[in-house]
């Protein structure tokens, strides 16, 4: 994102002595104690980043200067934390007088504003929001040369399309956003550019909701029809679920996925999607018991780590209260450690109140989420949307699913027992299990 990126702007610039520019080299050295916020923090895990960085900042000397600084990233989410763990922040944010031990600097990273006791003690920035200007810059960017010398006028339109989706189009606010149109921008780019084509990097990237359809064609159908070859005008003609599950698989340098589904059978789908292709998911379902949150969730996250290393799809469900400690994850934030020979990826997950290791992501690991509309909304404010998820989305009816079931029967007519028993079983399984602890784990 536009904040995460400001963040390593200045931490890879401010590096004392060994910084490129030349006033820079007068600067100490910003050295950086990132820590994920998630629902699982708490005050004494938020203590202890700081304890760390004032230990660090004790090394400081004349000769290598050096600026200890507390990065709290998705700091919003502990608003909402039942421990409160940012009730140390005020102490922390005002200097004491006098000084009891060396002074840590503090960035914190939100989606929306803090409470005023916590965003008067701090210098408040916010990235203004984007103007017809600005969108059109970025594409040009994100965009190759030769379709911004041919079709240069193209970037305008959909700039403007856009835009006036954003403010008259949605029905629920902030639902698609920026990473959307930039991931729309990126995927027009990789192929020839056809009708079809913009369609499908639309309906990718824009789907997720009952009406996408109409979406294309109000507001996106002029961009559209600019690039139809045919003598024939362009109609909208739905893309299968299906279809666009198979395009995000097939693309190394998708997001990772969100299925929004009434149907619990998805998830039974979604495993015959991905073995189809040679793998092997594993599918991790949230425990229901309220008190069992705290454990589980940790042993959760332990095995999701396990697989991200090893490289096995994952297809999660009722799993909301480890989403937040998976959030550079879903914004894709990795670090880039390059060698020789290639290029690993790492990034940093909040397991537990303290801990945030960082760990490897192989570069086609592909997470799958399956949610239910009502799902998309738990422990966030009415007029907010789950802003954790940056993924592509994709809304399945009743009616989809059961073509897809038909489409599966077709294929394994001779294995009609399996069938049944791969579809439905676990369906019968959720409905008969209804308030009992759900850990139905395949590995």
């Amino acid at each position: 994102s536009s904040k995460s990126l400001a963040i390593r702007l200045i931490n890879s610039n401010l590096r004392g002595p060994d910084s490129n520019d030349r006033y820079f080299k007068s600067l100490p050295q910003v050295y950086l104690i990132p820590h994920q916020v998630s629902s699982s923090s708490t005050s004494d895990g938020i203590m202890k980043v700081f304890n760390m960085a004032a230990t660090y900042q004790e090394t400081t000397s004349k000769q290598f200067p050096i600026i200890s600084v507390v990065l709290l990233d998705n700091i919003e989410s502990a608003e909402a934390n039942s421990f409160n763990p940012l009730k140390v922040l005020p102490s922390l944010l005002e200097p004491s007088y006098p000084a009891t031990g060396p002074a840590v600097s503090i960035m914190g990273i939100s989606n929306r504003s803090l409470n005023n006791c916590k965003s008067s003690r701090a210098l408040f920035v916010r990235r203004p929001q984007f103007d017809l200007d600005d969108l059109i810059d970025v594409s040009k960017q994100l965009l190759n040369n030769l379709i911004v010398s041919e079709r240069g006028d193209i970037l305008e339109s959909l700039a403007k399309a856009y835009l006036n989706y954003t403010k008259h189009g949605q029905s629920i606010p902030n639902f698609h956003g920026l990473r959307d149109y930039y991931e729309l921008i990126k995927q027009i780019s990789l192929d020839k550019i056809t009708s079809e084509s913009v369609q499908m990097a639309l309906a990718r990237n824009f789907g997720g909701t009952d009406y996408s359809y109409k979406l294309y064609e109000k507001y996106f159908g002029d961009v559209i029809n600019t690039f139809n070859i045919g003598h024939n005008p362009w109609i909208c003609k739905p893309i299968p679920i299906k279809q666009l599950i198979d395009a995000n698989l097939d693309d190394s340098e998708s997001r990772h996925l969100l299925v929004i589904s009434k149907s619990d059978s998805i998830v039974n789908l979604l495993t015959y999607q991905l073995r189809m292709k040679d793998l092997d998911p594993d599918i991790i379902l949230g425990s229901q018991f309220p008190d069992d949150q705290d454990d589980y969730s940790y042993n959760v996250l332990s095995k999701i780590m396990l697989c991200i290393e090893a490289d096995r799809p994952l297809i999660l469900t009722d799993l909301e209260i480890i989403y937040g400690s998976l959030y550079d994850l879903w914004n894709r934030n990795y670090a880039a450690v390059r060698s020789k020979e290639n290029v690993k990826y790492f990034t940093r997950i909040a397991h537990g109140s303290y801990a945030n290791p960082m760990l490897y992501v192989p570069q086609s690991f592909k997470f799958t989420n399956r949610f239910t509309q009502k799902d998309l909304f738990i422990g966030f404010d009415e007029d907010e949307t789950l802003q954790i998820i940056r993924v592509e989305l994709s809304a399945l009816g009743r009616d989809e699913v059961d073509r897809w079931k038909h489409l599966y029967f077709q294929q394994h007519h001779g294995s009609l027992y399996d069938y049944y028993n791969t579809l439905f079983n676990q369906e019968k399984l959720l409905a008969d299990s209804k308030g009992e602890l759900l850990n139905f784990q395949i590995w």
